[in-house]
């Protein structure tokens, strides 16, 4: 990527609550790429998100946090896995995931880096995993996110999801 934020200028401040209705979904739509692991891209001030997702899924998902501030808080308050990186580099290990979730990250990123982010998120899945990027209001209530999978050098955009709780 051409233009990472500086570390010290991340917003990640996502409350309890925000990504239940996605949290949701995950555990319906993709149980079966659960199976392969999750990968939830930023913790956010705090892991509440983290925690959600984890109790929605049945299963620890693993995290990957650009801000060591924010991994050491997460590895304090959590047993999870969390990794400090940039999701949007090149994977350095061998660990891939069934599901990649980017939820309210990239909408910082000018519209012209989205294809090569998306990409990027894409390297770390499974041959048949997902990436879910999107994004959501502060109360979690309305947002879309795109379904990547990786194809035969066509776009890897498989869906784009609206949703709504119809609360407001």
């Amino acid at each position: 990527m051409s233009r990472i934020p500086e570390v010290g200028r991340l917003r990640g401040k996502t409350r309890s609550g925000r990504l239940r209705l996605w949290d949701g979904l995950l555990a319906l739509r993709f149980a079966d790429l659960v199976e392969d692991g999750v990968l939830e891209v930023g913790v956010g001030e705090r892991p509440d998100t983290l925690r959600e997702l984890a109790a929605a899924l049945g299963r620890a998902p693993t995290a990957i946090e650009l801000h060591p501030r924010r991994v050491a808080s997460a590895q304090a308050e959590t047993a999870f896995e969390i990794i400090e990186g940039n999701a949007l580099q090149p994977p350095t290990g061998a660990a891939r995931y069934g599901l990649v979730r980017c939820a309210n990250v990239l909408r910082q990123y000018p519209v012209s880096e989205l294809q090569r982010a998306h990409a990027a998120l894409l390297a770390h899945t499974t041959a048949e995993g997902v990436v879910l990027e999107g994004s959501c209001d502060a109360g979690g209530n309305v947002g879309c996110f795109h379904v990547l999978q990786r194809s035969g050098g066509g776009s890897p955009r498989a869906a784009l999801v609206f949703f709504s709780s119809f609360a407001r």
